[in-house]
């Protein structure tokens, strides 16, 4: 996957050099956000025996690069990568990974967290003639995630309690959309609502979250042969 996102940042860079358009650099923060699941019965992670659940999760921080390039009028397009920093699960007391027809007992979760990798298409419109600085945007691609488990396995049996630790990665899609305003002296803000699934065998969750970000856009010109 690291393979790929470098890919297409280095196709990215190279188009830059020969068509013109800009390239935006934004860090922000995730604020509201959370996690939903949806797992057949008698998966591994039933947080209190539900199938169907979702969980809010803590403020996080994200980054993106994005190269765009015009296509038509107020129209915008291009490929982009971000990355989600972990973020953790608001996780109570009562929160356990449980299936006992599957382990046998129960493991009590500590700390979940996740982070995400999105590799996508990107699309941003400026369609107000009277503030050409306000622009709307949608993003489409897939995502690359990580889910990182902290937990305790009570005493059972003969075998004493232990702690353990493990991460999972899992691929699914990524699909977003927000609006934005461009200040003349090349920094912007912008506001993004998006989803970032992962699936597995026996099911699959969607995380989504509201980022607001600032950033910069570098602009390069077409060049000359």
């Amino acid at each position: 996957m690291k393979k790929l996102v470098l890919a297409a940042i280095a196709v990215a860079v190279t188009a830059g050099f020969v068509f013109a358009g800009e390239m935006k650099v934004k860090l922000g923060l995730d604020t509201i956000g959370s996690a939903t699941f949806i797992y057949k019965e008698n998966a591994g992670f039933n947080y209190k025996g539900d199938n169907n659940f979702y969980i809010d999760s803590e403020v996080g921080v994200g980054m993106a690069l994005e190269f765009l390039f015009p296509i038509f009028g107020i129209v915008k397009i291009g490929p982009g990568v971000g990355y989600s920093f972990e973020r953790g699960l608001k996780l109570d007391g009562s929160m356990k990974l449980i299936n006992d027809s599957y382990i046998g007992y129960d493991s009590y979760i500590d700390k979940q967290s996740y982070s995400f990798i999105p590799t996508y298409l990107t699309i941003e419109v400026n369609p107000i003639r009277s503030a050409p600085e306000v622009f709307f945007k949608g993003n489409i691609g897939v995502n690359y995630g990580t889910i990182s488990t902290k937990g305790t396995t009570p005493a059972w049996g003969s075998f004493p309690a232990k702690t353990y630790s493990n991460s999972e990665y899992h691929l699914g899609f990524y699909y977003g959309f927000g609006a934005g305003y461009n200040f003349p002296s090349g920094f912007f803000l912008d506001a993004l609502y998006s989803w970032n699934s992962l699936y597995e065998p026996e099911g699959y969750m969607t995380y989504s979250r509201l980022a607001i970000s600032a950033g910069y856009k570098f602009k390069f010109s077409k060049s000359v042969s």
